[in-house]
C-alpha cells in the first residue's frame, strides 16, 4: 500500500510521514525498495523513454520487459529471485543496489520513491530509515 506524504493515519504518526525530503533522504544502496511485492507502472511515455536508454525498439522492450496489469497501462516484470527484485535492479560486488535505468529514463514512481511516497512499511524495509531510528 503506497502511503502519501501528507497523510494524518501513517503508523508511524503524520510527523514520520512527512520527515523526510529530497534533500534529507540518503540512500544506502539495500536495496529494499526495488524487491517485494508491488508494482512497478509504466506509462506509455515512460516506456518509450526507457526503450530509448536500453537501445531497444518500443516493441522489443515491452515484450522484454513489461507486462500489461489489469487497470493500468503497463508495469515492469520482476526480475529473477525469490525476493520478486525489479528486471532492472543490479548490485554491485559489494552487494550495494543500483538501478540500470538512470536519469529522466527511470519511471516517476521510481524517482519519486520514498520522498513523495513510500510504502506502508518502508520504515521497516529500508536500511535509510532503518539507520535513521524511523
Amino acid at each position: 500500500m503506497a502511503v502519501p506524504l501528507n497523510t494524518k493515519h501513517h503508523p508511524q504518526g503524520p510527523r514520520w510521514a512527512t520527515r523526510t525530503t529530497e534533500e534529507t533522504f540518503q540512500c544506502r544502496r539495500c536495496g529494499a525498495c526495488c524487491t517485494g511485492e508491488g508494482v512497478v507502472n509504466v506509462s506509455e511515455e515512460e516506456c518509450e523513454r526507457i526503450a530509448r536508454f536500453l537501445g531497444l525498439s518500443l516493441e522489443e522492450f515491452l515484450a522484454r520487459y513489461t507486462v500489461h496489469e489489469e487497470g493500468f497501462e503497463r508495469a515492469l516484470i520482476d526480475g529473477e529471485g525469490g525476493d520478486a527484485p525489479c528486471v532492472f535492479l543490479q548490485r554491485n560486488e559489494k552487494g550495494l543496489a543500483s538501478c540500470r535505468i538512470q536519469g529522466e529514463a527511470k519511471p516517476r514512481q521510481c524517482r519519486d520513491f520514498p520522498t513523495r511516497w513510500r510504502r506502508a512499511d518502508t520504515h521497516k524495509r529500508c536500511k535509510a530509515f532503518a539507520d535513521d531510528g524511523r
